[in-house]
């Protein structure tokens, strides 16, 4: 028997890199996956949807909470792998950048643990 059938978790960030390593193990121990990203993507994996949402969008993420409730009627696991850099020492940082990155890295897990948490 796998580890998370009848489990369902949602992994930000999942097209690639860890994300996309975490939708791959949990699909693998028997849960259902939602991988969400910000880009247009389709995972080619058994049990995953793939799903397009802007973390940093208040909005976009109360309609992907709805959606999940309808679809799956519970979320088991959230992982707010979601996150950028732009790397630059201080005084070449510019306001934008830190802005980018703060709403991304925080607003974003904010957003949606506010709805699945």
């Amino acid at each position: 028997m796998k580890r998370l059938n009848g489990k369902v978790a949602v992994v930000t960030g999942g097209a690639q890199g860890l994300g996309f390593e975490m939708v791959k193990m949990f699909s693998d121990e028997g849960a259902k996956v939602i991988a969400v990203d910000v880009k247009d993507f389709k995972l080619e994996l058994d049990n995953v949807e793939s799903f397009v949402l802007d973390v940093t969008n208040g909005e976009q993420c109360e309609t992907f909470f709805n959606h999940c409730i309808k679809v799956y009627g519970t979320i088991d696991i959230l992982v707010n792998n979601a996150g950028i850099t732009r790397d630059a020492l201080t005084h070449k940082l510019s306001e934008e950048m830190w802005d980018l990155v703060m709403n991304m890295n925080l607003k974003g897990v904010f957003n949606l643990t506010k709805h699945f948490g």
